[in-house]
């Protein structure tokens, strides 16, 4: 992918591209690393025009999150598993839950 080229009609055009050559890199470490630091030199040449600093941000935060396996929020994995409890005490959860609420 060569993202300097003059290809793009707008932002949104640069991250499906690049979203686009994600899915086709092959699986392998090694290749994922070399797309990614390929696309980042890209990325980097881009700045010379002041005007794509935006561009160039929001690709990298895309790419960082396609490489990172963070959980969507801090809350995502805490809690009881709603199906490792007790018919009586899903009872008392939801009654609890409705007295907040009331």
């Amino acid at each position: 992918m060569n993202i300097l080229s003059n290809q793009y009609n707008s932002d949104l055009d640069y991250y499906y591209d690049i979203l686009e050559q994600y899915q086709q890199i092959s699986k392998t470490e090694k290749d994922k690393d070399i797309w990614k630091y390929r696309l980042y030199m890209q990325l980097m040449e881009l700045l010379i025009d002041k005007n794509n600093i935006t561009l160039v941000r929001n690709s990298i935060l895309l790419i960082l999150s396609l490489f990172e396996n963070l959980p969507p929020d801090p809350y995502n994995n805490q809690g009881i598993n709603i199906n490792s409890i007790t018919e009586a005490e899903k009872k008392i959860l939801i009654s609890n839950l409705k007295e907040e609420i009331a």
